[in-house]
C-alpha cells in the first residue's frame, strides 16, 4: 500500500463518540489478549509437569513449513510436546484418528490423576 492509498483509507468520520467506541473495543481486545496469555502460561506450566519420554536435546530440526507464531505462547510448544510424546508431532504426515485417540488417552490419564 502506498502513502496516497493509506491517506485515502484514513479519510472518514472521526467524531468523538465513534473514536470512544473504537477505543473501548481496543481495550476489550487488549484485556482478552492478556487473559489468553495468562491461560497459555498456565497450560505451558502444566505441560512441563507431564512425564517425559524423550529429551528435548534429541528434537529433530524444524520442518520447513512449521510455524507457531499464531499460538501466543511465550515459549515454543514443539520441544515440550516432543518430550511428552517422544516424537516430533510436527513431523507426522497426518494426525489420523488412531494417533488422536492415543493422544486423547494419554492426556486423559495424566489430567485426572492429580498430575
Amino acid at each position: 500500500m502506498d502513502k496516497k492509498q493509506i491517506a485515502r483509507e484514513l479519510d472518514g468520520d472521526f467524531c468523538d463518540e465513534l473514536l470512544f467506541v473504537l477505543e473501548e473495543w481496543f481495550n476489550h481486545y487488549e484485556f482478552y489478549l492478556r487473559r489468553l496469555n495468562t491461560v497459555n502460561e498456565k497450560i505451558y506450566a502444566l505441560l512441563e509437569k507431564f512425564p517425559k519420554k524423550e529429551d528435548r536435546k534429541n528434537l529433530p530440526p524444524k520442518p520447513l513449513n512449521y510455524r507457531e507464531n499464531k499460538m501466543l505462547f511465550s515459549s515454543p510448544l514443539r520441544p515440550v510436546m516432543f518430550e511428552i510424546f517422544g516424537t516430533d508431532l510436527t513431523q507426522l504426515t497426518s494426525a489420523g484418528i488412531k494417533r488422536l485417540n492415543t493422544a486423547r488417552k494419554v492426556m486423559k490419564r495424566y489430567t485426572w490423576n492429580g498430575n
